[in-house]
């Protein structure tokens, strides 16, 4: 038997072989083979039917499977299986069962469609078989059939089209099939049939089954007729696409069926009926490849036609007539008529997002020929950008969706049809809308990058699509081309496109290449974003040469020069890093793209908010009527959605919201006068409202939508009441709160609220919901406010939507109502948790304020103080804030004693670490052990009252605070010890927090074993965390990764804290760079790890030169904050980083750094823990920096004594190399010719000679030689020149007053022997001081020489010492050491005028024109000399233009840059020169040199002409004579066109000035005309003349700090081009004027024009300021504090009339005030001056507070209130405060210390966008107020709103903090202030000369001026004490400014006041 089956088997496989290659014309023999191998189905052994059925693979081939079944098209069959299984019980069930085993295992191996098709049709049909074995074998086949393709059994049957044809026929013939195969697919039998019809229906009208079309219809339960009239468009789409010649007969007998108009059928269906006829065509067999067959595309616009007749034929009969319709036979018309093409692409974007699963499952794979359904639906819409043709781009967004999500996740074919479309789609684009092409390009390009790198034919076809939208329509898309995404080059077949884009970009600078991508980034499309991301990472990691250029330097003093493009580009990188911050991951792209900008940012690194403006775009006001509101919903917001769109949910959403907003808002009820191009009459295009309000752009994109009718599937509403929970994500929470407004609308939005302010510290994503809830109220409350006062606030809306006036003002009355019901205190607490310090901040004192009446206040009428835990809660958030200041101020707000909290908080601010760790140890010792409730996230969190931050059972805030302590003192070990300790009785939350502090220590001490021991905690350990916990958590793993090489570990510890940090970092950003600046720290140090994990991963590859120059730390560090929670924690990580890299070397530069930040913040225990780390690693320098540490804890003794170690080991040892190893002192590198060693050692040789000298430890030889030794070993080093002047200078001014004392009671004989000649030894003789002056000038004169950094102190000083000497060397005896006395000074200042550069000289230019008439001659000649050099040295541009000729190889350039300058026409040698640069690929930098070279000398020259003005014009004939003799020279010497035409047309334009500040128009006027009263200034514009703003006067000295001759020291000259017509007249007695003239530039510039006004003293505060600000920037204290004076410019143009820049952005104190007085109704203008008049002259009382007091309780302090509403975001808020604070000291002081008076509330300004105090009117300087009728009682003003704006704190804190520092500056540095001065003396001022001295040859002293010059000096010293100049010994600068302080707030001083300063102001 066993033989037998063999031989069987055998036979069978040799004749299925043969079959299989039989030829065609043996298909009979081939029948007849097949029938007898059939045979054996019905064999009775069963082996035999076993062996045909392990043979059934051989028959899975289409032709022998038809010829067994001989199935037609209907599926029915005819063959011999057929027949075998149609038998019924004549045939055994095991031979049933056979065939049916054999047709299922041919299905499973066969991959053609046709015999798949033919399987499952006898499968299926075996469902109705009578034996219910048969039916169910047959069911468990199909189920085994789907599994073995692993797909749903329902999805693969119901995919196939004529499958369900087959069942839907046989309803009649096999009644039970649909039942049994309903329940095989788990369906109701109803359900079933409603997916059969419309495969079904359309075979069935064509057979005319009428019977069949019945029982189809019942099994739905529907009636034939109304089954035909919903699914027959079916039947019309199939015999109207594919067979035509039947439909006429079918539409006849269906006609007949639905009882209706042809026609009128057709076209109520026209949609559905378009939408399947598209199908076929897609279906359409003659679609062979993946390019639209032109058959296809005739056949389916044929159709199209045809229906565009019937539809005109429908429109006709309905209306009546032929003119209803515009449509004429054209298809594009017909399609873009309504919402055709609209829905189609609806119903295909479904489809296709279900035929990606659905082809999936479907099993099989499919053969040649054959098409998924995913393709089918491509081929629909490729076929439809060619049908739609003009009108493409209407619908281009849900074609690119589409075409774009083909290309993701989707088989090959998909792929090539969605690429095939995308290059139709560009060549329809291109011929009919190419407008378009340029905007989504990027988008385009982006899409394709994915497909370009998948090779094959996929990658292929990308190149063609890249080709078709770069190379063929490259003419399209401009410049844009510049801005496409790089392309990948190994592509094949892309070179040519890439050819384009470099062609077009050219030879790009690293700055144009990083602004492409920069551009991208403002994209709404995030794989557009993704890809710029990518862009700038490579070319920041590329060129980190280039990126520390970009970084700023040290944030520059006043007058030095800063690079503005990289400034501005630092900025925009910086701001849309921040923008592309995403705080949710929802693909791999925004996972990536998260990745990627965290990466860019640590690259960027942390910069100093100080020293860059990040502009983060401030969320849009809210529209002030709906029509504004719904057009700002469609074209911001939902257009962009549209074209952005990557998903169909996407694009649906927009669809539906666009058309809801159309249909609701868009119908007016108004007749419509107007239409849009293109309309037709009555169509919703013309009558839409809303539509023709739209920009034409965003029409084109809305039209379609005019007529759609989407609808939601699922309408549920949504209950009302709060929805958030702490569980919910960000994004559903907000989505479903959006939801629930839309359906609820205001209802609950409080309660809402508060839930969401509750739950702030949840987790990140209630951060996220936070900082979204603070956006809301920030935007609603300057809504109301912007509502609150408008008189009509609602503009008209459109139908439905507008506002009247009541409502609006309702609304706005609601808004306020809403803002003022959410508690501020509940604000602060949220803010405070998430880390909105600032916000926290501005609610709290708003919530204080509110409950309790204002803030510590003694110039108000209520001085108010607070409880403890109000305090605390305050102490919190300025110690998050950084602010120290503050803090000393909050300790006043409290009554009784400091606290504990009080002194912890002050001693770790100060850096008292160890008394805070006595006190911590106090507070353990005290208090029992509980969890600790802090205010906000953070280790550093002291104790203090707020809401409850991780779970309960931690750490106790005292154990928090002692480990802190610990930390910070450098103490790790025993940290670690006191760690260990507390973990043996600790909960769990306990020991997780103390294992994070363990961490914390070991990896700073770089315990490796610790490190590695300690297991990574699990996700759920880490959320009992705060984010400072993790954060060293996360480091300590991440540094033991990179110590045991797991390269692979590090990356994902990486990507997880990048990720973990974007979140927090996105809320943050979404205020302020400050409030996010801490999140960029980390990501700071994350990228330093990255970077040093790179390096170490190469090994011996990497260098130590290659090393540093891929690290920059050096540089990196610099540009960041300045502060010890900043730098500590990236020094600390170096460290580890370079130890770990064995460069113990930079682990100790990194110990060094640290002992310096630690210095100079006043943290002197860590400094000294750091300086012994240094020490004991034997850093260079650490010596130094412990001796420097020594001076500054106040031990000068101990730091003298360790130099002059340091200095005689250097002296035994023969070098200073090594010295610094000792464990005395600390090396200073080696000595020898090393340059660099050689300043180290002159460093330290001056050090030790500056603190000799201060402390008087040394004789003057010793101390002098030591000076002598430090300039010997630098020559060139300017601070050693400097400082040796100075004690120079000091010992000259000690020995003259010596001398002079002693020559007024001795005879010049005896004068230097006090004893007569009775001395037994020789007695030191005293040098004469004269002696003395040439080597203390010449020294100033090398300092000006070798730098500029103590510029503003050098030349000011070294001008005096000369002129003084000059003006009394006649009263000087004669002797032979005077004559060479006075011959070395002439030398030296010869030499001077020769050495130092022009630039120099203008430092001090007013100094030298105030002594133009010097008695001196020689001194005269001198002068004069200088100041004509000055004002004629830089008009030679040639020189430099030749310099910069040479630079770039070209000669010819000398001849366009002169082009420049010779009177050719404006801008023609920059055109020149532009196209000269171009071919030639010169950087931008070098271009910009060459620019400002050819401008900024122009300025020099007018700089010193606009200085000379006002003398020119001088009431002294002298002083005039001399200025004119100047002029003179210039002009004789003058060889440029350009200098002569600007010397005749300088003076011309100042008498023009002159004449229009003295112009006095009628009495009533209020403005007159330029152009009729100077017709003659009018007519000579435009002009040559530099316009006299202070940004064009401003001398930038070089940034190196060095003297560079080539510096151009100002920047591009803008000159004046025209005036405006029309010249304001001030309502003040001397009538001054408004004049805005126009600069060259197109900008207007405000002057105002002032005439009896001796502007001479405005002009020299503004010098002063200059230097002021120069020297609050050199010092720590002030530059900390960024202490600065606002400058404008002041041209006085005579001695009595001069113009001044008007400072934009101001407002006057008073009326600041006044607007919230007004507001309040407490303020009448009409009546308030005789209130407070009648108050003033009704007042009895003895004190004159009492008379104060009654004006304050009327108008109680409001200015808080100004800088709430100027300043809405929070973090700007504490800024413009701070500054207001800081600035208002620095008047202050500067201000009482020269004298200033008259500042009422006109004369102080508040700018509006820096918050800055701005004094204007200098009139009352140098005590003037004193003489007034009403002499003024105070120092300064110090008033009741100014104290009100500080804060709670009031004066305490901030503002007195800045008084001292401020004062400190101006008294170490007053002998600068004095020089500066000094001018007055010999050009004083107008009210100081007698009358008969102004026409007198020469200068005079003045001893008024002298006078005034002495009351500064004694102030300065604060020997003269407040107004009344009171004698008194010397007082401290605290002690000085509290007496002032208190002077200017007594209130009997106030009440003393003239009435109109308005002391109650």
């Amino acid at each position: 038997m066993f033989v037998r089956v063999v031989n069987v088997e055998v036979a069978l496989q040799a004749f299925l072989t043969w079959a299989k290659s039989a030829p065609p014309e043996q298909a009979d023999t081939v029948q007849q083979v097949l029938q007898h191998c059939l045979g054996l189905a019905s064999s009775p052994c069963r082996q035999v039917r076993m062996a045909l059925a392990r043979q059934a693979p051989a028959l899975a081939q289409p032709h022998l499977l038809k010829a067994l079944y001989g199935a037609d098209d209907t599926l029915d069959g005819s063959g011999e299986v057929k027949q075998l299984l149609e038998q019924g019980q004549q045939q055994r069930l095991e031979v049933k069962e056979t065939l049916l085993q054999t047709i299922g295992m041919v299905g499973q191996h066969t991959h053609s469609p046709s015999a798949q098709l033919l399987v499952l049709a006898v499968l299926v049909g075996r469902l109705d078989d009578p034996d219910p074995a048969i039916r169910s074998f047959a069911a468990q086949l199909l189920l085994g059939y789907a599994a073995a393709g692993q797909c749903d059994l329902q999805d693969m049957l119901l995919s196939v089209p004529r499958l369900k044809e087959f069942v839907g026929r046989n309803l009649l013939a096999k009644p039970n099939l649909l039942g049994e195969l309903a329940d095989l697919l788990e369906m109701a039998p109803s359900d079933l049939a409603l997916r059969i019809i419309p495969a079904a229906i359309p075979k069935l009208t064509e057979d005319k089954s009428r019977d069949g079309l019945e029982a189809l219809a019942h099994s739905v339960g529907y009636g034939l007729q109304q089954m035909m009239l919903d699914y027959g468009h079916h039947v019309v789409a199939k015999y109207l696409y594919g067979d035509f010649a039947r439909f006429e007969a079918v539409m006849t007998f269906m006609e007949s069926l639905i009882g209706m108009n042809f026609i009128r059928y057709v076209g109520s269906n026209m949609q559905r009926i378009i939408t399947v006829t598209i199908l076929l065509a897609g279906s359409s067999p003659d679609w062979l490849g993946f390019p639209l067959p032109d058959s296809v595309y005739g056949s389916a616009h044929q159709m199209l036609l045809t229906l565009t007749n019937i539809h005109t034929l429908n429109n006709i009969h309905n209306f009546g007539n032929t003119q209803s319709d515009q449509v004429t036979g054209d298809v594009a018309d017909f399609l873009a008529e309504g919402d055709h093409v609209t829905r189609i692409l609806k119903a295909y974007g479904d489809a296709l997002e279900g035929a990606k699963t659905q082809d999936a499952q479907q099993g099989p794979a499919l053969s040649k020929g054959e098409v998924s359904s995913q393709e089918m639906y491509l081929r629909c819409v490729v076929l439809l950008v060619r049908l739609t043709g003009k009108y493409v781009a209407r619908f281009l967004p849900q074609m690119m969706v589409l075409l774009s999500g083909a290309l993701q996740n989707s088989p090959t074919g998909a792929k090539l049809q969605a690429l095939e479309g995308w290059a139709l789609l560009l060549r329809a684009l291109a011929e009919h809308a190419p407008s378009h092409l340029a905007g989504m390009a990027n988008q385009v390009v982006v899409t394709l990058l994915d497909p370009l790198q998948e090779g094959g034919p996929v990658a292929a076809a990308a190149v063609n699509v890249l080709e078709q939208l770069v190379v063929h329509a490259r003419h399209l898309l401009g410049d844009k081309l510049k801005t496409l995404p790089p392309l990948p080059q190994a592509v094949e077949g892309l070179g040519p496109v890439n050819a384009v884009i470099a062609k077009e970009r050219g030879n790009l600078t690293i700055e144009e290449s990083i602004r492409i991508p920069l551009q991208a980034l403002a994209d709404h499309s995030l794989s557009v974003r993704k890809t710029a991301l990518q862009d700038i990472r490579n070319i920041l990691h590329q060129h980190r040469s280039w990126l520390v250029g970009l970084l700023p330097a040290n944030t520059p003093a006043d007058g030095t020069a800063a690079n503005g493009r990289h400034a501005v580009l630092l900025s925009s990188l910086l701001g849309a890093l921040l923008k592309c911050c995403d705080p949710e991951i929802h693909t791999p792209t925004s996972w990536k793209a998260q990745q990627l900008c965290a990466e860019c940012l640590g690259l960027l690194g942390a910069v100093d908010p100080a020293r860059v403006e990040v502009a983060l775009d401030p969320p849009d006001s809210l529209c002030r009527c709906t029509q504004e509101l719904l057009t700002t919903l469609i074209v911001k917001h939902l257009v962009r959605l549209l074209r952005v769109a990557s998903h169909i949910f996407v694009l649906d959403a927009a669809s539906f919201a666009i058309q809801e907003l159309l249909r609701h808002y868009g119908v007016s009820e108004e007749p419509v006068t107007h239409k849009s191009r293109g309309s037709r009459e009555g169509t919703p295009t013309e009558t839409n409202t809303l539509f023709l309000h739209l920009p034409p752009d965003i029409q084109n994109v809305a039209r379609p939508y005019l007529d759609s009718k989407f609808q939601l599937q699922s309408n549920s509403l949504r209950a009302s009441g709060v929805i958030f929970t702490p569980e919910m994500s960000f994004r559903r929470w907000l989505a479903s709160w959006m939801r629930q407004l839309t359906e609820h609308h205001a209802s609950g939005v409080k309660e809402e609220i508060v839930a969401v302010l509750r739950g702030a510290a949840a987790n990140k994503e209630g951060e996220l919901c936070v900082q979204a809830i603070f956006l809301l109220l920030d935007v609603l409350k300057k809504w109301a406010e912007d509502a609150k006062g408008t008189a009509a606030f609602s503009a008209s809306g459109v139908a439905g939507g507008g506002q009247s006036g009541s409502g609006a003002a309702s609304t706005a009355q609601a808004v306020h109502e809403l803002l003022g019901s959410i508690p501020q205190d509940l604000l602060a607490q949220a803010a405070a948790q998430c880390g909105a310090h600032a916000r926290a901040l501005m609610h709290y004192e708003t919530h204080l304020r509110s409950t309790q009446g204002g803030g510590l206040n003694p110039v108000a009428h209520r001085n108010t103080y607070y409880s403890d835990d109000e305090v605390s809660f305050l102490q919190e958030v300025y110690g998050k804030l950084e602010e120290p200041d503050g803090l000393g101020g909050l300790l006043r707000l409290r009554q009784g004693p400091p606290r504990l909290q009080d002194q912890l908080l002050a001693a770790e601010k100060a850096g008292s670490w160890s008394e805070a760790l006595a006190l911590h140890e106090q507070g353990l010792q005290h208090k029992p052990p509980q969890p600790q409730v802090r205010l906000g996230a953070g280790s550093d969190a002291a104790p203090g009252v707020g809401p409850v931050g991780p779970p309960t059972g931690g750490l106790t805030g005292a154990q928090r605070g002692y480990l802190r302590c610990l930390l910070h003192m450098g103490h790790l070990q025993g940290m670690m010890t006191q760690v260990d300790g507390w973990a043996c009785n600790s909960s769990e939350i306990a020991k997780d927090q103390l294992a994070a502090s363990r961490m914390a220590a070991a990896w700073r001490l770089g315990q490796w074993d610790v490190l590695e021991g300690l297991p990574g905690p699990a996700p759920e350990q880490l959320d009992l965390l705060d984010s400072d916990e993790r954060w060293e958590v996360r480091l300590g793993h991440m540094l033991a990764a990179v110590h045991t090489r797991q390269a692979d570990k590090v990356k994902v510890e990486l990507a997880e804290a990048r990720s973990e940090i974007m979140a927090p970092l996105s809320a943050a950003s979404m205020e302020s760079y400050s409030r996010a600046y801490p999140y960029l720290v980390k990501l700071h140090m994350l990228q330093e790890l990255s970077d040093a994990a790179a390096v170490l991963a190469e090994g011996s590859l990497a260098g130590p030169l290659d090393r540093q120059r891929r690290l920059r730390w050096a540089e990196r560090l610099k540009v960041t904050q300045s502060s010890l929670p900043t730098r500590e924690p990236i020094l600390a990580l170096r460290r580890q980083l370079a130890m770990v890299s064995g460069a113990e070397g930079e682990a100790g530069q990194c110990w060094l750094q640290q002992a310096k930040l630690c210095r100079v913040q006043g943290h002197f225990e860590a400094a000294t823990t750091a300086s012994l780390e240094a020490l004991a690693r034997q850093v260079a320098g650490a010596g130094l920096e412990r001796a420097k540490l020594l001076w500054d804890m106040d031990k000068p003794h101990r730091a003298i004594i360790s130099l002059q170690e340091i200095l005689q080991q250097a002296e035994s040892a023969g070098s200073l190399a090594g010295a610094g190893s000792s464990s005395s002192g600390g090396g200073v590198g080696g000595g020898g010719q090393n340059p660099s060693h050689k300043r180290t050692e002159a460093k330290l040789v001056l050090q030790l000679a500056t603190w000799m000298a201060n402390t008087g430890q040394g004789a003057k030889s010793d101390i002098t030689g030591l000076f002598e030794r430090a300039v010997a070993l630098d020559k060139t080093w300017e601070k050693g020149y400097f400082s040796y002047a100075v004690y120079l200078d000091q010992l000259m001014r000690d020995a003259r007053q010596r001398q002079t004392a002693s020559t007024a009671s001795r005879s010049s004989a005896k004068a230097m022997d006090r004893l007569g000649g009775r001395s037994r030894i020789p007695l030191g003789e005293d040098q004469p001081h004269l002696e003395i002056l040439p080597e203390v000038m010449r020294n100033y004169g090398l300092a000006v020489q070798y730098g500029h950094r103590h510029i503003f102190q050098s030349l000011p000083r070294l001008l005096t010492l000369w002129f003084d000497f000059g003006s009394h060397i006649k009263t000087i005896t004669v002797t032979q050491k005077n004559r060479q006395t006075s011959t070395a000074v002439a030398n030296i200042m010869a030499a001077m005028a020769k050495a130092l550069p022009s630039y120099a000289w203008l430092t001090a230019l007013p100094q030298l024109i105030s002594r133009i008439c010097h008695t001196n001659p020689e001194v005269n000649t001198v002068t004069n000399h200088i100041i004509t050099h000055v004002a004629e040295a830089y008009p030679q541009q040639g020189r430099h233009s030749r310099a910069v000729g040479a630079r770039l190889g070209d000669k010819n350039l000398l001849v366009m840059c002169v082009c420049e300058v010779t009177g050719k026409p404006r801008y023609s040698g920059l055109t020149q020169l532009l196209q000269a640069l171009r071919p030639q690929a010169v950087a931008l930098d070098t271009v910009h040199i060459v620019l400002q070279a050819l401008r900024s000398a122009k300025a020099s020259d007018q700089h010193a002409l606009w200085a000379l003005a006002a003398v020119q014009k001088s009431l002294v004939a002298g002083r005039k004579q001399a200025a004119s003799a100047i002029m003179s020279t210039l002009k004789k010497h003058c060889t440029k066109a350009y200098n002569r035409k600007l010397y005749d047309q300088f003076p011309n334009l100042c008498d023009q000035l002159i004449r229009l500040c003295n112009h006095q128009p009628p009495a009533k006027a209020k403005f007159f005309s330029a152009k009729k009263d100077f017709a003659a200034l009018v007519r000579s514009l435009p002009l040559e003349v530099m316009m006299p703003v202070n940004s064009g006067l401003t001398l930038m000295l070089p940034t190196s700090g060095c003297t560079e001759r080539q510096h151009q020291p100002f920047a591009e000259v803008v000159t004046i081009a025209d005036i405006k017509d029309e010249v304001e007249l001030l309502p003040s007695l001397q009538k001054p004027k408004k004049v805005d003239l126009i600069g060259s530039d197109g900008k207007v510039y405000r002057f105002l024009a002032k005439p009896k006004d001796d502007l001479r003293k405005d002009n020299r505060m503004m010098e002063v300021a200059s230097i002021l600000n120069g020297l609050f920037a050199k010092d720590p204290a002030s530059r900390r504090r960024n202490l600065l004076i606002r400058r404008f410019a002041v041209i006085p143009l005579t001695e009595e009339t001069g113009i001044i820049e008007w400072v934009p952005q101001t407002h006057g104190l008073r009326h600041c005030c006044q607007d919230i007085y007004i507001a309040d109704g407490t303020y009448d203008k009409r009546t308030v001056n005789m209130t407070v008049k009648k108050i003033y002259d009704g007042f009895q009382g003895k004190r004159r507070s009492e008379l104060v007091n009654k004006l304050l309780a009327l108008y109680p302090p409001v200015l808080h209130r100004w800088f709430l509403a100027r300043f809405p975001e929070p973090a700007t808020w504490h800024r413009a405060r701070l500054a207001f604070t800081r600035t208002t000291a620095v008047w202050s002081m500067v201000g009482h210390i020269v004298g200033l008076g008259d500042r009422h509330g006109e004369n102080i300004l508040l700018d509006a966008t820096t918050g800055d105090c701005v004094h204007v009117d200098f009139a009352f300087l140098f005590d003037r107020g004193l003489t007034l009728a009403i002499p003024e009682m105070v120092p300064f003003r110090l008033t009741q709103n100014l104290v009100d704006a500080f804060g709670v704190c009031g004066y305490e804190g901030a503002y007195r903090r800045a008084c001292e520092v401020t004062l400190q500056v101006l008294r170490t540095h007053r002998d600068t202030l004095l020089s500066i001065l000094e001018t007055l003396v010999h050009d004083p001022l107008v009210e100081w000369v007698p009358k008969n001295a102004k026409s007198g040859a020469e200068e005079q002293e003045n001893a008024m001026a002298r006078d005034a010059m002495a009351t500064i000096e004694g102030r300065l010293t604060g020997t003269l004490l407040g107004v009344s100049s009171m004698p008194s010994l010397p007082l401290s600068t605290e002690g000085q400014a509290h007496r002032l302080i208190e002077e200017a707030v007594d209130k009997n001083n106030l009440g003393q006041m003239y009435i109109w300063w308005m002391p109650w102001l």
